[in-house]
């Protein structure tokens, strides 16, 4: 999901902000939030993940809707399927007993994370 995040993140900012900017953010972006999954499961300290991530979302509409670009939909698609990931995240026990154990919102959020790429590999393909 970091992965699919960062790159979404770096898009944006390439795109809407400047092109440097956004390719010297996408490495950035990529190591900040595997040293944030590395130090979560080391010190058991979700902060520093959950503000990347919820910081990072709250930030991409605002540059969204304050500036020009193409694509859009697919930026607000691939922020969709995003959010629709961390919901089933939340929600993952209670999603696996609403489904009768048949799948966790685990492993829906995977395929939503995996959407949200795919969105943005469509927004590249058509914008």
């Amino acid at each position: 999901m970091t992965v699919c995040f960062a790159g979404l993140v770096a898009l944006v900012i390439a795109e809407r902000i400047d092109r440097k900017m956004g390719a010297v953010a996408l490495p950035l972006l990529l190591i900040t939030g595997v040293a944030t999954v590395v130090y979560w499961g080391w010190v058991d300290d979700l902060r520093p993940y959950l503000l990347l991530q919820y910081g990072a979302m709250l930030l991409l509409p605002v540059i969204i809707l304050r500036t020009r670009g193409t694509g859009t939909r697919w930026l607000w698609l691939a922020l969709l399927c995003y959010l629709v990931a961390k919901a089933t995240e939340v929600t993952d026990e209670h999603l696996y007993h609403l489904t009768e154990q048949l799948i966790s919102g685990h492993s829906l959020k995977h395929l939503a994370a995996g959407m949200s790429g795919l969105m943005i590999a469509l927004k590249l393909r058509y914008s």
